[in-house]
């Protein structure tokens, strides 16, 4: 059976190849964030809890010192809701820490020789049904759907679906079995050199910065130090409020001034 033949520039083909990379790119960049998160993220999880711990505390302290220099004795209850209120944006950012760090503790780690399948199986797929690279089979709405289960396969490592969805794939381009056809990418100078922007950047920041670091077992080690002198500061500082706060209030718990832990 022929196959569908494409006729191409080399200055297409050179915007097809960044096309790849750049998918590339991002994908290992998700990979790295999760080895990154794998890593480090008991740590900062238990930096970040006491980082809001001391931000509760800071609050106290200028919510009492208030209250007394009206002549007024604090009020817990809205103590309490005062604490929740100014804290609430950084609870809601703990909570994203631990779901990451829980998904990442959870992620099935992949062979490299899967890892390099499903690369392959991706690119091929993407040669032919990228929208950007191939426009007119989007008028197909069951060519679209199956672009996207392969994107979805590729971003979750999951080789069955991705090497099923490129069988299927194939069964429906059939229809265009022996088509010649011209690829025409319009302004592919500037897309070009957008795409060359945008893969620097990607390459010069995090995370993909991160693979440096995670494949050095020194400098690993000394970012886990690091990371904990910073919690023993913290700790340090922690206690040092809780001493501010009981020359305030006379109350040794400061926890239960607001009720959170």
């Amino acid at each position: 059976m022929n196959d569908l033949i494409v006729i191409r520039d080399p200055a297409c083909e050179r915007y097809e190849e960044l096309l790849l990379r750049r998918n590339e790119l991002k994908k290992e960049c998700l990979f790295l964030e999760l080895e990154y998160t794998r890593t480090f993220g008991e740590l900062i999880i238990a930096l970040f809890k006491k980082q809001i711990e001391c931000a509760q505390k800071k609050k106290a302290i200028e919510f009492c010192r208030i209250a007394l220099n009206r002549g007024e004795t604090p009020d817990e209850a809205q103590l309490a809701r005062f604490i929740q209120r100014e804290t609430q944006e950084m609870r809601r950012h703990l909570d994203e820490l631990i779901s990451r760090y829980d998904s990442a503790k959870d992620a099935e780690a992949i062979t490299q020789a899967d890892a390099i399948k499903i690369k392959t199986i991706y690119r091929r797929i993407a040669r032919r049904l990228h929208p950007d690279l191939n426009p007119r089979f989007q008028s197909s709405e069951r060519l679209k759907a199956l672009w996207h289960e392969a994107v979805s396969a590729y971003e979750h490592n999951d080789l069955q679906a991705l090497s099923e969805t490129e069988v299927l794939i194939n069964r429906e381009l059939s229809d265009f079995t022996g088509e010649i056809s011209t690829i025409n990418i319009p302004d592919v100078a500037q897309k070009t050199a957008a795409l060359e922007a945008e893969i620097a950047e990607i390459m010069n920041t995090n995370p993909y910065q991160y693979k440096f670091l995670l494949a050095d077992e020194e400098a690993v080690a000394a970012k886990k130090d690091d990371l904990e002198g910073e919690l023993s500061s913290y700790l340090d500082y922690s206690a040092r409020l809780d001493a501010m706060l009981y020359e305030i209030t006379g109350k040794g718990e400061t926890d239960a001034l607001w009720g959170t832990n």
